[in-house]
Parts: C-alpha cells; structure tokens; sequence
C-alpha cells in the first residue's frame, strides 16, 4: 500500500524555480514561505541546520501538514516534528506524574 506524506495528503513540495521568485516586498517565495506557512498548518520538514533531529540532509521545499496549533507553537519554539514529539511527551509524563503525586496524597 502506498501511503507516503504526499500520497495521504500531508505534504506538499515546492519546485526550486519557485523558490526563486521574488514578491514585490523583493522577499523570495522560499522567505515568503518560512514566514508564512506555519498560519496555514505546515511545517518545513527538513530545516537547514536541524539534521541531526529530522535523520534527513536539509530540504527546503518540502512542507508537511501538522495542523494551525501545532505549527504555530513549532515555528515559535523553532521545533522540528520529531523535537515537537519529545516536547510533547515531556509535558505529558509531567503532567502523569503531577496527577499521581497529587492522587498518592
């Protein structure tokens, strides 16, 4: 069964030639994408800079659906999908351990 990122819907690919072009505000597309593309649910998948947490070389057309709250918090706390995951589960085991706490008294 193929059910890759783009397949299943959750990924979209930009070419390099549109990552060239210039806005009339003189931004790239590629600019204009990193600045905006979080208010629309996506992440990039692959950032420069950021290989050792995503496993792949940086790629900066590739964009992966995660959804409107989600992408908000990962573009402020400049958090690829796999360092969203661990911060995710870090709050979850907190708030575990909270509750028992809490439940043991």
């Amino acid at each position: 069964v193929n059910c890759s990122e783009h397949q299943l819907g959750l990924a979209v690919d930009f070419s390099k030639k549109e990552m060239t072009l210039l806005g009339a505000d003189g931004r790239s597309f590629e600019e204009y994408l990193n600045d905006t593309m979080h208010k629309y649910g996506y992440i990039l998948s692959y950032p420069a800079g950021k290989e050792n947490q995503t496993g792949h070389d940086a790629n900066t057309v590739h964009y992966r659906y995660v959804g409107l709250s989600a992408a908000a918090e990962m573009k402020e706390r400049n958090l690829t999908l796999s360092e969203y995951r661990d911060y995710l589960q870090t709050k979850i085991d907190y708030l575990k351990q909270h509750i028992q706490s809490k439940e043991n008294k």
